[in-house]
């Protein structure tokens, strides 16, 4: 399926695609902060299609609620996430987005780190898509889990793969 560049914050790290294809399944985005010790669940494609197509998904915690050097723009996270998962929801056990896997701390630092993961904040989530007019829904965190959440997950998370033409000829930098 074909998507078209809509939108795209270099600051945030997140863009916006348009297809084809409708979706029925949308999770809805949340304003709440997160805090300290809360449980997440993080989704995407580590590896890409390297690791099969299938969606993988972590549970871990909230580690702290600012991201690298104190940016207030992204919480840590320490689920395990990998190349191919960057721009996946992390979700509350209701079901809520809460945020967006962005980057790992080696990928900023140089370093060997393991699930030290940051994440953009659902509040900055929604500021991107209403500056596009954009619809979603908003709702609070509950503490009741979703019986459905790996249903949901896995009907509104896609795989993509980003393409580009050199002289020509369509290249892949990679999948993710």
């Amino acid at each position: 399926i074909k998507a078209k560049l809509i939108a795209k914050d270099n600051f945030l790290d997140l863009a916006l695609l348009k297809s084809s294809e409708p979706y029925e399944i949308y999770l809805p985005i949340t304003t709440q902060e997160v805090k300290l010790t809360d449980d997440v669940f993080a989704a995407g494609f580590p590896f890409g299609q390297r690791l099969g197509l299938s969606l993988k998904v972590t549970k871990w915690g909230i580690s702290s609620t600012s991201g690298h050097r104190d940016d207030p723009s992204k919480f840590q996270f320490d689920a395990a996430i990998n190349g191919g998962s960057s721009g996946g929801p992390i979700v509350s056990p209701s079901g809520v987005v809460v945020g967006v896997s962005v980057s790992q701390f080696h990928e900023l630092a140089g370093q060997d780190a393991q699930n030290l993961n940051f994440g953009i904040k659902g509040n900055l989530l929604e500021s991107f898509l209403n500056r596009q007019d954009v619809p979603y829904k908003s709702q609070t965190i509950s503490n009741e889990k979703n019986e459905n959440l790996g249903e949901n997950l896995m009907a509104s998370t896609v795989h993509l793969v980003c393409w580009y033409w050199v002289d020509g000829n369509q290249v892949s930098p990679g999948d993710g």
